[in-house]
């Protein structure tokens, strides 16, 4: 079989790749774009999988200075400016490949066009076929009957093939031609300019009648009309297009064509730049990429060179994040158990001796030989059992469609529909007594709970431990979580089947393949909590605790809170959804009144480009690929600087759209008992903040009157009387007060009155009753900015001052409030050189782009450094808080409950006759959470709803 060379135009397609995903939005966790890198990667490895190529490349321009440049200064010089999205993102391309050992090439005054030719040239000379992939065009003059051009379509699952027969029937020349054709007509990405008036179809038809260029522009004197006069007075530009758009077919390179195999992998750099950056399925698709090239190559399937370097790397990683494990190699799908490749060893402990692939994994009717069994295996556990479950639940019920249960020696997987009524009281007295290893504890007793079976004690979850060891590790999803700390994926990597019974088996040898690996990933986490314990300092707390005293008895909680939900007034319901529907009509009509009665579709980007930009001519907004963009921001800007009536309208449209489809969701999560039952989402965020989901119950807008209106909806239920909420008064602020220490900012608290006019009378030099209104709130916004790492610029944005003034302001500010200045400062230096931050609880959040050398990723590590300790400290405080206020009403024996946290503020139930005394408890609660230096000041409210219950 004849060998192919896959070589990749490296910026064109991560260009392609960028402009495809753009409107997806890809971000990694520290806000660095990456829709060009998970678009060049998935690319990559559809080619490589549908191609099969035994050799590959990928070529990178240096800059746009070439001989080309030397001959025409103008070429290329019309290209707009690099977008800001995509700056950063090649790199973190090469940074990958580096990982694969893909080879890249680049030469000094040379383009990558140049390249890929002269590889397209020795290829075939070494029994190459050639395969270029590559969004030029310039690279059409290379096809052959051994060289193909895979152009990039509209997403990065669209991939041409460009043979000569397909250039031919697109242009009308052959691929050798092609190259005098775009000399005639100009190349608009390279900035030369054609013939005026003289496009594909006339050029070549002027071609075929002339043996070649040179041939036609001698006899251009034969060719009439105004085209022929346009060609004879461009001559000279036509030659010159076509000298520089002549690819050069012998650059001097440090490799030849035969020579681009794949080199050995670097597993542990694949994985970490996958964890920087959020790719959680591209991982296992990069390694099978790897994988099938060295295949492809005729390396064996057991190459030893490819984790020459592993170890090495991942103990130096661990080293530097002052975290334990050992990271190993992919081994071959385990055909017995017919599940996802699974690693020799876990990245686990040194006393962990628990190997993943020595777990058989049973099903129901291969263990259950008699009635009982269940029981006796249980019975005969060594240890822990682990407790993965697979269901769903929602407003209309809850389904629990198997049981996992895995230790040591096996993991069993128990179907409920077939399960022996034996066995399953053996599982209903295994959950009472345990020990039990969770997986996700709360989801599990409400699944459980719905089944008619006890909720088993909670001392052991996975999920929280791996999340209070590394918040950023995906806590929340176990077959990521496994993915991310074995490098394996369990989950098909082509995605589940569509037929259901291929893809119930393949659910079913996924979540078994994750129930195997929980005992030994509670134990590396463990191992994790107890290393992180070595580095505390005196005093400090520790993670363990944090786990023990805090997630652990919230997650309880939680579980109860999500049981109790939250009753809801359908009819104001309805009547709320009706007025949105109204205001969604009145704003579309008003839009459709101020152009002159013209109808168009606001949701359409293209319409609105028409009507904004062409029709009204407005100022143009920012230039993307499509037209100028009508996102939200682009359009508040406009409508500030030009008070259109249309924009006015449109923007209220679409407000009215967001706020009727949030009254619509909460319609569709509203349960049988007419309550809500929303979930609290534990383990997701990277501070320690609670979020809230099905539906999401903390994006009710607080202070706006839509946000009310639909508060208005939440009502006590039946048995009670009121809605009372608490709420911690600028919380995050007195944390900054309380860890820097800075006597003014305590003072200012301790005083008891406004503090943003206290603080503002101090910054502007005027007494606190003279403060304006303007100086009260350049104040606030300086100070909650500040927490969020707010630049002077952003600061002229947020008040629309200009930025000296902002800059005055900030400076103003710090030598008022020095010691503040002075500690935010150290959260930076100290996060950078521990790699991680602190709250006051001890909560930590690693930050390893702190080092990064993206200016980009660096910057939004250090921002993230500033909030994570007052933020976090602010999450660690309400949890506290809830924790004391159950306490408080379970002890005082009230029916009144506590059900809803929205960030700073916890909403109660209020029963008959407890007002008073509930206020008291939790008034107590939440002002005795922590000891600061300030005090914690509580506001609270009650009334016959939660909107009336404000404060």
């Amino acid at each position: 079989m004849t060998n192919k060379l896959l070589v990749l135009d490296g910026h064109s397609i991560a260009f392609r790749a960028f402009y495809a995903l753009r409107e997806a939005n890809f971000r990694a966790p520290n806000g660095q774009a990456t829709g060009a890198v998970h678009g060049f990667l998935n690319m990559l490895a559809k080619m490589v999988d549908e191609e099969q190529p035994t050799h590959l490349a990928v070529t990178f321009d240096l800059g746009r200075e070439s001989f080309r440049t030397r001959e025409y200064a103008e070429y290329k010089g019309g290209r707009d400016e690099t977008p800001e999205d995509f700056i950063g993102q090649v790199p973190l391309i090469k940074q990958f490949l580096e990982a694969l050992n893909i080879t890249v090439l680049t030469k000094p005054d040379f383009e990558a066009d140049d390249i890929i030719a002269t590889l397209a040239t020795k290829g075939p000379k070494q029994d190459l076929n050639v395969l270029i992939a590559s969004g030029d065009r310039d690279a059409f003059q290379l096809i052959n009957d051994r060289v193909m051009v895979l152009w990039p379509g509209q997403s990065p699952s669209d991939v041409r093939h460009m043979d000569a027969a397909a250039v031919e029937a697109k242009y009308g020349v052959p691929p050798h031609r092609y190259p005098e054709l775009a000399a005639l007509t100009g190349e608009a990405a390279d900035n030369l300019p054609g013939v005026p008036g003289v496009g594909p179809k006339t050029a070549a038809q002027w071609l075929g009648k002339y043996e070649d260029l040179e041939d036609l522009l001698t006899h251009a004197d034969q060719i009439g009309g105004k085209r022929g006069q346009a060609l004879r007075d461009h001559l000279e530009d036509v030659r010159r297009n076509r000298r520089l758009n002549r690819l050069v077919t012998d650059v001097e390179l440090p490799v030849e064509p035969q020579d681009l195999l794949v080199g050995p992998l670097n597993q542990a750099r694949v994985l970490s730049l996958c964890d920087e950056l959020g790719f959680n399925r591209l991982r296992a698709r990069l390694l099978k990429l790897h994988s099938q090239m060295r295949k492809n190559a005729g390396f064996a399937a057991d190459d030893s060179t490819m984790t020459a370097s592993l170890n090495e790397d991942a103990t130096a990683k661990a080293t530097k994040e002052g975290k334990a494990g050992k990271q190993v190699s992919e081994p071959a799908t385990s055909a017995a158990a017919e599940a996802p490749a699974a690693p020799d060893d876990l990245p686990i402990a040194p006393s962990c001796s628990l190997s993943w692939r020595e777990v058989p994994r049973y099903d129901y009717a291969q263990f259950t030989q008699e009635a009982g069994s269940l029981g006796e295996w249980l019975q005969a556990a060594p240890g822990p059992v682990a407790l993965l479950l697979w269901g769903e639940r929602s407003a209309q019920g809850s389904d629990v469609q198997a049981f996992f249960l895995a230790d040591s020696r096996a993991c069993v997987y128990l179907d409920p529909a077939f399960l022996l009524p034996a066995d399953e009281d053996a599982l209903a007295t295994w959950l009472e007594n345990g020990p039990v290893l969770s997986w996700n504890w709360k989801e599990i007793a409400h699944l459980l709970t719905a089944r008619g079976l006890p909720v088993p004690q909670l001392s052991a979850d996975v999920a929280l431990t791996s999340y209070v060891a590394d918040p950023s590790r995906h806590s929340d999803d176990i077959f990521k979580l496994v993915e991310v700390c074995t490098g394996v994926d369990v989950t098909p990597a082509e995605g589940w089947s569509r037929k259901a019974e291929e893809k119930r088996v393949q659910q079913i040898a996924a979540y078994q393949a994750a129930a195997c690996a929980l005992p030994a990933l509670q134990e590396f986490f463990m191992a994790e909590l107890e290393l992180a314990g070595q580095t505390d300092g005196p005093g400090e707390k520790s993670l363990a605790s944090l786990l023990s005293e805090v997630e652990i008895p919230i997650a309880r909680v939680l579980f109860q809170m999500e049981r109790e939900g939250i009753a809801v007034d359908q009819r104001r319901l309805a009547e709320t959804l009706a007025d949105f529907d109204h205001q969604v009509n009145s704003a579309q009509q008003a839009a459709f009144n101020a152009i002159g009665g013209e109808q168009v579709n606001l949701s359409s980007p293209k319409q609105l480009q028409k009507v904004l930009f062409e029709d009204l001519a407005l100022p143009p907004t920012k230039k993307t690929k499509t037209g100028y963009t009508t996102n939200a921001a682009a359009l508040v800007d406009l409508y500030n600087r030009t008070e259109h009536p249309f924009l006015g309208a449109l923007l209220e449209h679409r407000e009215a759209i967001k706020l009727r489809q949030t009254v619509e969701g909460l319609g569709r999560e509203l349960a049988a008992d007419g309550r809500i039952h929303t979930t609290f989402q534990q383990t997701v965020t990277a501070t320690g903040r609670l979020s809230s989901t099905d539906p999401n119950l903390q994006n009710i807008p607080a202070r706006t009157d839509a946000g009310q209106r639909i508060r208005e909806s939440f009502v006590p239920g039946a048995e009670a009387e009121s809605i009372l909420t608490a709420d911690y008064s600028q919380i995050e602020m007195r944390i900054m007060a309380h860890s820097s220490g800075d006597s003014a900012l305590i003072e200012a608290f301790k005083s008891g009155e406004d503090v943003h006019a206290t603080m503002a009378a101090l910054v502007f030099g005027v007494p606190a009753d003279q403060v304006s209104g303007a100086q009260r709130s350049k104040i606030k916004a300086m100070s909650y900015g500040l927490v969020y790492g707010l630049s002077a610029f952003g600061l002229s944005q947020q008040l629309k001052i200009s930025r000296v003034e902002a800059k005055d302001l900030m400076e103003t500010y710090f030598s008022r409030f020095g010691a503040v200045k002075e500690y935010l400062d150290s959260l930076v230096a100290r996060a950078a050189q521990d790699g991680f931050t602190s709250t006051i609880l001890g909560r930590r959040r690693y930050l390893p782009d702190l080092q990064s050398s993206n200016r980009m990723a660096r910057e939004a590590a250090q921002r993230a450094a500033l909030n994570a300790p007052i933020q976090g400290s602010a999450a660690d405080i309400i949890k506290l808080a809830m924790l004391d206020a159950q306490r408080a009403v379970s002890d005082a024996g009230l029916k009144s409950k506590m059900l809803l946290q929205v960030h700073d503020e916890l909403v109660f139930e209020v029963a008959a006759g407890e007002e008073q005394q509930l206020t008291d408890l939790v008034r107590k609660s939440m002002q005795g959470a922590m000891e600061l230096s300030v005090p914690l000041n509580v506001s609270v409210g009650v009334g016959s709803d939660w909107r009336a219950a404000a404060h």
